[in-house]
């Protein structure tokens, strides 16, 4: 957990937030965004921004886990992301512990890249 502390000039409160490595998506199977893992366990929200910075559309899912290596993960939001589009998830309160991000071609052998910002705060 990368624990950051975030202040609107009044208050100062704790939150895990990620910015990975954009990853280029791979022939239509999800892949995991390595570094997109927030944990909402002291937390109540969880928001990803994710955003398509290829030249073809991707694929993506936002997983919930409650066991941190993630063997019990749900689908909690998918869908597809134009090239150069993006697409949000939020929620509160978060039900899972564990999140990830998910990517891929949205047309198998036409890649796109995915940037994924992420806050559990």
């Amino acid at each position: 957990m990368a624990f950051t502390t975030l202040s609107n000039g009044l208050v100062a409160t704790g939150a895990d937030v990620v910015t990975p490595d954009p990853q280029v998506s791979v022939n239509g199977t999800l892949a995991v965004v390595e570094g997109s893992e927030l944990n909402a366990g002291p937390f109540k929200t969880v928001a990803y921004t994710l955003k398509n910075t290829g030249t073809d559309a991707i694929s993506y899912a936002v997983r919930g886990a409650v066991v941190a290596d993630y063997s019990d993960e749900q689908t909690v939001d998918s869908g597809a992301i134009a090239a150069a589009a993006s697409a949000a998830y939020v929620v509160s309160p978060a039900p899972y512990l564990h999140y990830r991000t998910l990517v891929a071609d949205a047309v198998s052998g036409s890649p796109g890249e995915m940037t994924v910002a992420g806050v559990a705060k």
